[in-house]
């Protein structure tokens, strides 16, 4: 008797567990053919690029480095991370070494804002998505500015590079 109530138990458990993943792809299936969730992600991906003029140079005091299993892109070194192509991710290190703690840093990959965050000597990750991922050489670059806002003046700028080499 007690088996069978523990099977009717994980049959029933199974079925609610089936009925509710069936849901959520239904939803991402529609989500995925909506023309206004396919603008909204346009408009986002639009807010989300900062204009940075083609002269800057490096500015404001500290230092950014790239991390990854390869090695530091400290002393003007280039580090590296194998594609995996089934990787729809990848996360490297960020560290940063006397960085303004009291602005708001912009840390952009490839010109696009990947994070905002309070940094100073800090170690953190920046995780790598899409084209971040496509073979050859990207550019990281932390930017603060004087209103914190990215219509201010630019009074830090650092930049690192890494690259994306084909197994």
């Amino acid at each position: 008797m007690k088996r069978r109530l523990t099977l009717v138990a994980q049959l029933l458990i199974i079925i609610l567990l089936m009925g509710c993943n069936v849901g959520k792809n239904q939803n991402s299936i529609k989500s995925n053919n909506n023309p206004a969730a396919t603008s909204t992600k346009t408009n986002k991906e639009e807010a989300d690029v900062i204009n940075i003029p083609d002269n800057i140079k490096d500015m404001g005091k500290g230092s950014i480095s790239i991390s990854t299993p390869s090695g530091s892109s400290e002393n003007g070194k280039v580090p590296f991370i194998y594609n995996n192509k089934d990787a729809t991710m990848e996360q490297i290190g960020l560290n940063t070494n006397n960085i303004d703690g009291s602005k708001l840093s912009y840390v952009l990959v490839d010109g696009i804002i990947s994070d905002k965050d309070q940094l100073s000597d800090s170690q953190s990750t920046l995780t790598l998505q899409g084209d971040h991922l496509k073979a050859g050489k990207h550019k990281v670059e932390l930017l603060q500015f004087s209103n914190d806002k990215p219509t201010g003046k630019i009074i830090t700028y650092k930049t690192a590079n890494y690259e994306v080499k084909s197994k």
